[in-house]
C-alpha cells in the first residue's frame, strides 16, 4: 500500500498515476501590516496528498516473461484481427481439461466469454472480447496475447477436484502491483467444482476484466471511461459470489472525486469501508473529499482514522494538519506536520504547509526555514518561493520578497499570485509603474472575481481607471 503526495498541490480532489491524486487549488487571501500600508498578500494554498493504492487481483497474473524460457511463437493463422490502436482486447482462451473426461460438456472459457460479452453488451462497454478455441500455457500465453496486442488473457485448466484460472496481463503499466497466488478453487466434494465453473468463476472473471480495464482508464486520467468499468464490475457480481468489490467502489470513489462529485465520491467511500473495515486509504480519501467539501472536522476524523489503521501514513499526517490550519488550530497543525516530516524527511509539501502555519502565527523566521528547506527539497517549488517571497514582505525585506516573486514566475510564468504579491511590494517601494504593470498581468491571467477585483482595486488606487 502506498501513499504519495504532489507539492504544487491545494485540497482539490484530483489523479495518481499508479497512484498520485493532485491539482492546483483556490488562492487564499490573508493580510497583515507591512510598513505603513497595508498588505494583503494572495497566499499559495497548503498542499494536500491524495493516496491511492493499487489492487492485488484475486486471479494469479502470469511471471514476468524474463523468467520463461523463449517461448515458441503464436499459432498462425490468426484467429481474428489483432486490437487496434487504443482499443482494448480480451482474449478468453481454452481451459486445458485434466480431469480425464470428468466433465464433458463442460466449457469454463464459453461461460467466462458469455458472461463478458453480455455485460459488456448491457453497459455499453468499450472493450473487444474474442473466444481462442485452443489451449495455451505459461511458455505462449504472452506472445499470443501480444500477437493480437491483447490487454489480457483469459486462461486455466481444471482437475476432477479443483479449477485454476490464469489471467496474463499483455499491457503491463509499471505502476500497477500483481499477486502470484492464484484463484484456486480446491473444494473437498468434487460434485461442486461443475457449479464452480458455472457460476463463480464466469462472474469473478468478468469482474476481475472490468476492473483492470477501470485502472487503464484511470491511469490515463480518463475518469469519464473509468467509471463505467468500475460501475459494471460491481454490478457483474451476483450476491453469493465471494469475491470483495471494495476495491471497485474505492476507485469508482476515486473517479467522482476527480470529477469534482463528491458526494457520489463519499458514497463509494462509505461502500469501500464497510465492505472492508480496516481500509485505511479509503478513509484517508474520504477525508479528502470531505475536505474539498469544506467539512473538515469529518475530514479529521477520517484521517485519525486511517492514522489508526496505518500509523505511518505521512499524507494522512500532513492533510490533517491542513485542516486544523484551516480551522485555524495552528498548534495542531504544526504537530501534524512534524510527525509528517518525521516520517517522510523529504516531502517538500510538509515543509510548505508548516511554513504557512508559522507565518500565520507571526513567526516568519521559522516559516523562512521551511520555505527554505522546500525549496532545496524541490528547486522548481514555485509555490514556496511566493511563500517565501510573501514572509520576507512581511518582514520589511522588500528586496528579497521581490526576488522570489520572480524566481516564482520564471519557474510559472501564469502564477497570479506572485505577480499580485509583487505589484504590492513595488506599490511599497514607491516602484508605481512596475506595481502597474504586475496588477494589469493579474487582470490578463486570472478569471477569479475576488482576485480581479482586488487588482482592480490596486490599480485604482495608483490612479488608474
Amino acid at each position: 500500500m502506498t501513499a504519495n503526495s504532489d507539492p504544487d498541490s491545494t485540497i482539490n480532489l484530483n489523479r495518481s498515476g499508479g497512484a498520485d491524486l493532485n491539482a492546483e487549488g483556490d488562492l487564499t487571501l490573508g493580510g497583515d501590516v507591512v510598513g505603513r500600508d497595508r498588505i494583503t498578500i494572495i497566499r499559495v494554498g497548503i498542499a494536500m496528498a491524495v493516496a491511492v493504492v493499487i489492487a492485488s487481483v484475486v486471479f494469479n497474473v502470469g511471471p514476468l516473461a524474463a523468467l520463461l524460457p523463449t517461448p515458441p511463437p503464436p499459432p498462425t493463422p490468426m484467429a481474428f484481427e489483432p486490437a487496434t490502436e487504443g482499443r482494448s482486447l480480451i482474449i478468453v482462451a481454452d481451459f486445458e481439461d485434466r480431469s480425464d473426461g470428468k466433465y464433458q460438456g463442460i466449457d469454463p472459457a464459453q461461460y467466462i466469454y458469455e458472461q463478458l460479452m453480455a455485460q459488456a453488451k448491457k453497459d455499453n462497454l468499450d472493450v473487444r472480447i474474442e473466444r481462442l478455441r485452443h489451449t495455451v500455457d505459461d511458455n505462449i500465453v504472452r506472445p499470443t496475447g501480444e500477437a493480437y496486442s491483447a490487454t489480457l488473457v483469459l486462461w486455466g485448466w481444471y482437475d476432477a477436484l479443483a479449477i485454476t484460472p490464469r489471467v496474463e496481463r499483455i499491457k503491463i503499466r509499471s505502476d500497477y502491483q500483481s499477486t502470484e497466488e492464484g484463484k484456486h478453487f480446491s473444494l473437498a466434494d468434487p460434485t461442486k467444482v461443475e457449479f464452480s465453473i458455472v457460476t463463480d468463476l464466469p462472474s469473478q472473471s468478468t469482474y476481475l476484466v472490468l476492473v483492470v480495464l477501470g485502472f487503464d482508464a484511470y491511469a490515463d486520467d480518463n475518469f469519464d471511461k473509468a467509471l463505467p468499468y468500475f460501475s459494471s464490475a460491481i454490478e457483474s457480481l451476483p450476491t453469493n459470489v465471494t469475491v470483495n468489490p471494495a476495491e471497485a467502489y474505492f476507485y469508482r470513489g476515486i473517479a467522482y472525486g476527480n470529477k469534482g462529485d463528491y458526494d457520489h465520491s463519499i458514497a463509494d467511500f462509505d461502500k469501500a469501508i464497510q465492505l472492508k473495515p480496516n481500509y485505511a486509504t479509503a478513509y484517508f480519501n474520504r477525508g479528502v473529499a470531505y475536505a474539498n467539501k469544506g467539512d473538515h472536522d469529518r475530514a479529521i476524523a477520517d484521517y485519525s482514522k486511517a492514522i489508526q489503521f496505518t500509523p505511518n501514513l505521512a499524507e494522512a499526517y500532513s492533510n490533517r494538519g491542513v485542516a486544523y490550519a484551516n480551522k485555524g488550530d495552528h498548534d495542531r497543525a504544526i504537530t501534524d506536520f512534524d510527525k509528517a516530516i518525521q516520517l517522510e524527511p523529504d516531502d517538500a509539501s510538509a515543509y510548505n504547509n508548516r511554513g504557512v502555519v508559522y507565518g500565520d502565527k507571526g513567526d516568519y523566521d521559522r516559516a523562512i526555514t521551511d520555505y527554505d528547506k522546500a525549496i532545496q527539497l524541490k528547486p522548481d517549488y514555485a509555490e514556496a518561493y511566493v511563500n517565501r517571497g510573501n514572509a520576507y514582505a512581511h518582514k520589511g525585506d522588500y528586496d528579497r520578497a521581490i526576488a522570489d516573486y520572480d524566481q516564482a514566475i520564471q519557474l510559472k510564468p501564469d502564477l497570479v499570485e506572485a505577480y499580485f504579491n509583487r505589484g504590492l511590494v513595488y506599490k511599497l517601494k514607491g516602484e508605481k509603474d512596475k506595481a502597474i504593470a504586475d496588477f494589469k498581468k493579474v487582470l490578463e491571467l486570472s478569471n477569479d472575481p475576488n482576485v480581479r477585483q482586488k487588482a482592480q482595486d490596486q490599480l485604482k488606487a495608483l490612479g488608474v481607471q
